[in-house]
């Protein structure tokens, strides 16, 4: 196999961006993936280490904690592949006069699907815990029983299995084998492509690029659209809660009803507090899930629209006429992918008080 950059070069006359401006654009998105790969590192194994230490007691907690590890992973892969585009750098920026051992550009392509497994793991399970999380609101009692730690880890399982199994052909297409270099003149690792890759991938890209995505976008969107719905009826009982006590506070109310009405209200009162608070975690967590699925919602959609464009546009995919400004769109993706593995913890800060209270528990230990 010919190395990737002549590939590119030589058949991408009609490009809409030269090879140059790719490299320059592609490593201006790696380096900011490098940096939202280490925050978002960072960010997860605390995300892991606060449930940990809330304990992992039902099928939420295990999930949103294998969660964590799926981007953790996700994450890795993007920083390392950010390494590898920077040695690739090195070599193209010299004319490949200063070269390496192992090709940088064949790493930086191969490793680039490694990350997409472990990406869409962490797409999937999201997905679980919005189903999930849109059963327990609808059928609270029936549900919150069935949802525990075991059956989520076989869940988890399945998931994990499903993924690795749509992606696992494609993977085997590729390989870094002993090559002889012509740009370096020298024999050296390289990517190497099976003449059956367009063919497997022809047939993977079915589950890979429009089962997948399209399936998880509708799930995601339609428990979104439900739990949006619940949270604006839970909004207007409270309006119409703060009514009625405000109603039976007026001063212009009938004294005559003032005796049953406070022993009303006296029955009441012990437990009000502690329902409205149950209510308000409740609500704090649907909300978590909404803002989690909006997340995911909004990183899973340009990678529809790329591959709704491949198919709409045939020259628009890797090796063709258009396989340069193709490479720079899927960068850009890549940076929206890393930014959906990253921001977990902020809304878990934001929406869990559980969490920032072990979170202050776990740094004290």
């Amino acid at each position: 196999m010919s190395n990737n950059s002549i590939v590119i070069q030589e058949e991408s006359t009609s490009d809409i961006l030269t090879f140059n401006q790719l490299v320059l654009f592609e490593g201006i998105l790696s380096a900011a993936r490098a940096v939202i790969s280490v925050l978002g590192i960072f960010g997860n194994t605390i995300n892991i280490l606060t449930f940990i230490s809330m304990g992992i007691k039902d099928g939420f907690s295990l999930s949103m904690t294998l969660l964590a590890g799926m981007e953790i992973f996700h994450l890795i892969i993007i920083f390392l592949r950010s390494v590898a585009y920077a040695f690739f750098i090195v070599e193209y920026a010299t004319h490949f006069i200063t070269w390496f051992p192992v090709e940088p550009f064949g790493i930086y392509f191969y490793i680039g699907h490694v990350a997409r497994i472990f990406y869409s793991m962490a797409v999937v399970n999201t997905t679980f815990l919005s189903f999930a999380r849109c059963m327990c609101v609808s059928r609270p009692l029936h549900f919150k029983d069935m949802f525990m730690a075991t059956k989520s880890a076989v869940i988890v399982c399945l998931i994990i299995a499903t993924t690795v199994g749509s992606y696992m052909p494609m993977l085997l297409t590729m390989s870094m084998t002993l090559q002889f270099d012509p740009q370096v003149n020298y024999t050296r690792f390289r990517l190497y492509l099976t003449p059956a890759r367009e063919q497997v991938g022809a047939i993977t890209w079915i589950v890979r690029n429009a089962v997948l995505p399209v399936s998880t976008l509708v799930a995601i969107v339609s428990c979104v659209i439900y739990m949006s719905k619940r949270l604006m009826e839970s909004a207007l009982f409270r309006l119409k809660s703060q009514s009625f006590h405000q109603t039976i506070q007026s001063p212009n109310y009938s004294k005559e009803k003032t005796s049953s009405t406070d022993t009303l209200v006296s029955n009441l009162a012990s437990n009000e507090t502690k329902v409205q608070d149950m209510a308000g975690k409740e609500r704090r967590a649907i909300q978590q899930m909404v803002v989690m699925s909006i997340v995911v919602i909004a990183c899973e959609v340009p990678e529809i629209l790329i591959s709704l464009a491949s198919v709409l546009v045939p020259t628009f995919a890797f090796l063709k006429p258009l396989n340069n400004i193709y490479l720079a769109v899927i960068g850009l993706n890549h940076v929206f992918q890393s930014i959906n593995s990253s921001v977990n913890i902020i809304i878990y800060w934001k929406y869990s008080s559980r969490y920032r209270q072990n979170f202050y528990l776990a740094q004290q230990t």
